[in-house]
């Protein structure tokens, strides 16, 4: 459709390009701008180097971008030549990022590594134009080299993706296999329901990799606890006393993997305009949530039974510490899916023309990421500011995630009702 309108490949290549863009900023200028602040109260760098530093952030989400796209491109391409295509591609990506860890990771000796260095070192081996903003005394000369090849490599990334832009599409929507035909099978309405959504959500690499982030590095991350142990994965993470940290608090950590992955803020809207089909089936609008509520509940599950395996057998606080492990992320995963759920019908979007606007750029989207993050650093600061037991801070936070999810639960069933009528 963009092919046959009135518009130069670059331009559309560009409109994308800073919708990427601003999202982005707003993540890196949340991170830069505290950090910026707390180094001029403390007068590590002086008012003119902190603005020189907040001028740069505009430019740093640029070049990870460009090379995330090309990737992207790369993975995709190889992906057609697979008959799976969209499964193929979601494996790629995983691989491509779990490879690239560890590799930064390789060879490195936890125990000569000072930690104030630690971060630092491991920073620059993640995003090695780091350097450029290292405090010294070419600071200025370093960040002015940082901008002009920000800029360069922009200029060149849209010059090629926006000459060969058709191409490039053509490239990845070629299909040479075909589906087989399935026999249908009679089912009831909760679980056909249940199936049409997991399925959708399965076979779009794009949403897997936006909704199911949290989940595949959970599963990761277990994973590698017990094949490589506590100590190794350590290392390789550059986390002191993980494996205490997930044994007495692992509840809450793998409730923040749950927290960052939901199927549900998008779920209602990439019905599209087949959404009068839900609209005049004979069902009921609690099954209708509850089928999405529940697959985002079995993705949670998935990374939920590998943390469990990884962390349960290494727990030796008590059986109380057990019961916290294995009840508390469900109250986790309820609380971020009706959240979804409620922002996705309170800013319903029906009339969309990409996936991604709807699962990355939708307003429920983002509100429902911001409201995991500010969870999630809520929670985490309660352990530190309350002195008290790690049980007597986790019981009540549960408390009120059940209270919140209920809430938002009924208020969406009165919602979509609503809508349905309408």
């Amino acid at each position: 459709m963009l092919a046959s309108l009135p518009i130069r490949e670059k331009e559309v290549v560009l409109s994308k390009f800073l919708i990427l863009y601003f999202l982005n900023l707003i993540i890196s200028c949340s991170c830069i701008f505290p950090a910026v602040i707390l180094l001029i109260l403390k007068k590590i760098i002086s008012v003119s180097a902190g603005i020189i530093f907040l001028l740069s952030g505009f430019a740093l989400p640029m070049i990870p971008m460009c090379i995330a796209s090309i990737l992207s491109i790369i993975i995709e391409y190889c992906s057609v030549f697979f008959k799976r295509k969209n499964q193929i591609s979601i494996l790629f990506f995983y691989l491509l990022m779990t490879g690239y860890f560890i590799t930064v990771s390789f060879n490195r000796d936890l125990d000569s590594i000072l930690l104030d260095n630690l971060l630092q070192t491991q920073l620059y081996k993640i995003f090695p134009l780091s350097k450029l903003f290292y405090i010294d005394q070419n600071i200025y000369l370093k960040i002015l080299q940082f901008i002009s090849l920000t800029i360069i490599v922009t200029i060149v990334y849209i010059f090629f993706i926006g000459k060969n832009y058709n191409k490039i599409h053509q490239k990845l929507n070629t299909q040479s296999f075909k589906n087989k035909k399935t026999k249908s099978i009679l089912r009831t309405p909760f679980f056909s329901l249940y199936l049409k959504e997991f399925n959708r959500f399965i076979t779009s690499p794009i949403r897997v990799l936006n909704c199911g982030l949290g989940i595949i590095s959970l599963c990761v991350l277990s994973v590698g606890c017990m094949i490589l142990g506590f100590n190794k994965i350590e290392i390789l993470l550059g986390i002191r006393g993980l494996e205490h940290i997930l044994t007495h608090y692992g509840s809450s950590v793998i409730g923040a993997f749950f927290l960052m992955s939901c199927t549900t803020s998008s779920s209602i809207s990439l019905e599209g305009k087949n959404l009068w089909i839900l609209q005049t089936a004979p069902i009921g609008i609690s099954q209708i949530l509850n089928s999405k509520i529940a697959v985002n509940m079995s993705i949670h599950l998935i990374g939920y039974l590998f943390a469990m395996i990884a962390i349960l057998p290494n727990i030796r606080s008590g059986f109380l510490q057990i019961l916290l492990t294995v009840f508390v992320p469900v109250f986790y995963s309820f609380f971020i899916s009706t959240v979804g759920i409620f922002f996705n019908i309170k800013y319903l979007n029906l009339n969309w023309n990409d996936e991604i606007s709807v699962i990355k750029h939708s307003t429920a989207s983002i509100i429902t990421h911001i409201i995991a993050i500010i969870t999630i650093i809520i929670s985490t600061s309660l352990f530190f500011i309350i002195n008290l037991n790690f049980i007597y801070i986790i019981i009540p936070i549960c408390l009120s995630f059940a209270i919140v999810g209920i809430y938002l639960y009924k208020k969406s069933i009165k919602t979509i009702y609503l809508i349905q009528k309408y």
